[in-house]
């Protein structure tokens, strides 16, 4: 998969998700590793401008 289908993909699971998806759950759906996950959350944010952000009390990423 490359950056952009990443990147689209995320933004799919997170917009369809009631809850805030953690880093592990966003790595296993995107079927990276951990660095590639958070590169694509950064890229999401600053690409897209996407209200992402990550919720402490619930320990994950929402819109």
């Amino acid at each position: 998969m490359d950056k952009f289908d990443r990147i689209f993909t995320l933004h799919q699971y997170l917009r369809s998700r009631r809850t805030p998806a953690s880093l592990e759950e966003i790595r296993h759906h995107l079927e990276c590793s951990p660095a590639t996950a958070k590169r694509t959350i950064s890229a999401l944010r600053d690409y897209l401008g996407a209200p992402l952000v990550y919720d402490r009390e619930r320990h994950g990423y929402c819109y």
